[in-house]
């Protein structure tokens, strides 16, 4: 079994997010991903806008999913 070490609490203190807020975060991602998403897209600076967030098809043989695939970042 691996052996789990809790954060010291000057290191937790200076998370950028704490437990609780995860949980919401993740609740949110799984009940409605596309909202969620689009929101954390808003969070980067765009060159040109996406307007889908997601684009997905799940046909036997062609399964492709793509994020933001219309918009350009400069990364």
């Amino acid at each position: 079994m691996t052996k789990m070490t809790a954060p010291s609490e000057a290191f937790a203190s200076s998370a950028h997010i704490n437990a609780e807020t995860y949980e919401t975060m993740y609740q949110r991602s799984v009940e409605d991903p596309v909202s969620f998403w689009a929101e954390q897209g808003k969070v980067l600076d765009w060159m040109e806008p996406y307007t889908q967030v997601k684009k997905t098809c799940f046909d036997f043989g062609r399964v492709d999913i793509k994020w933001y695939s219309d918009g350009v970042l400069n990364v």
